[in-house]
């Protein structure tokens, strides 16, 4: 059912993948997750709020202003795919892409701020419970919160997966964090009924862990794209058995990758006879080129060097 909504959506508001350029298809898939979270976050808000101030709750009140809040995070990911999706240009040769995993990471600290600040509270209730009044509108409220977020999770990782995008993925676990906490307080508000108001300050435990260990997971993952780690050993592998199959390669080495969002660079060592002129390894490495392009999807350079 979610595949179809977001296939839906997205013949909606993006044109189908085959009409457009990829980076264009990205970005468009991009703002379609960003500003729709914008748009229903804004909605919960003001839900909440006329709720919150018809019953009188605060503590809806409270919720209600922090759900605004998280437009900023949706912010970000409008931001950080405008800023990708230029061009290369003088100062930036490759492209802006890695303004995506910018986004990624401060999306994690965000959600690690939002972690600990959780963490705290649920510790300063569990030793001192706070009295919690049951309300029935209080209740649907975080309901209807907790679906619709859990329903915008859904829909941002799908999109996150489709195009590869760390910060639709952030933005994702973001909006399940969400889902997470409201429907943590329905179950509190429940124990309170049950006459077991500690159950709250439990749950908030456990879920301020899960956000925590959520934001490591996207920020660890940011921070190494940024700091262009080392390729995976079977992208090593598949490069070399690309390089390989072609005539007159007889090895290649120093195999590193380069990635500006979904634009990847490969450079490698290429080893060839000693006995070769300068046309005969140029026509060796555009073959090697033609090869890895066609199997990555990557530009590669390469470096001839005559082997021993």
């Amino acid at each position: 059912m979610g595949n179809k909504i977001t296939s839906l959506l997205l013949r909606c508001f993006v044109q189908d993948k085959g009409q457009l350029e990829e980076e264009e298809f990205r970005k468009k898939c991009g703002l379609l997750e960003g500003w729709g979270s914008v748009i229903l976050n804004i909605i919960l808000f003001a839900v909440k709020l006329v709720m919150g101030l018809a019953i009188n709750s605060v503590s809806l009140i409270a919720d209600a202003v922090h759900t605004l809040a998280d437009v900023i995070t949706s912010g970000v990911v409008i931001v950080s795919f405008k800023v990708a999706g230029q061009p290369g240009d003088q100062e930036h040769p490759y492209g802006h892409g890695r303004a995506e995993q910018i986004a990624a990471l401060i999306i994690a600290v965000l959600l690690g701020m939002v972690g600990i600040e959780f963490f705290l509270e649920s510790v300063q209730r569990l030793f001192k419970p706070e009295v919690v009044e049951y309300s029935f509108w209080v209740m649907v409220a975080l309901l209807i919160t907790a679906l619709v977020k859990e329903w915008m999770y859904r829909f941002a990782r799908e999109l996150g997966e489709r195009i590869d995008s760390a910060a639709l993925i952030g933005d994702a676990w973001h909006h399940r964090t969400d889902a997470i906490a409201s429907a943590g307080v329905a179950v509190g508000l429940v124990g309170v009924l049950l006459g077991y108001p500690w159950i709250d300050a439990v749950l908030g435990l456990i879920v301020s862990l899960l956000i925590v260990h959520t934001a490591y997971e996207i920020g660890r993952e940011g921070v190494n794209k940024l700091m262009g780690e080392r390729p995976s050993d079977e992208l090593v592998e598949t490069i070399t058995e690309c390089a390989l199959k072609v005539d007159g390669v007889l090895g290649i080495h120093c195999i590193e990758l380069h990635e500006y969002g979904r634009q990847k660079y490969v450079t490698a060592h290429l080893e060839v006879s000693p006995d070769l002129d300068v046309v005969q390894a140029h026509e060796l490495t555009e073959l090697v080129e033609e090869k890895v392009s066609k199997v990555l999807g990557a530009e590669i350079l390469i470096h001839i060097e005559p082997a021993d």
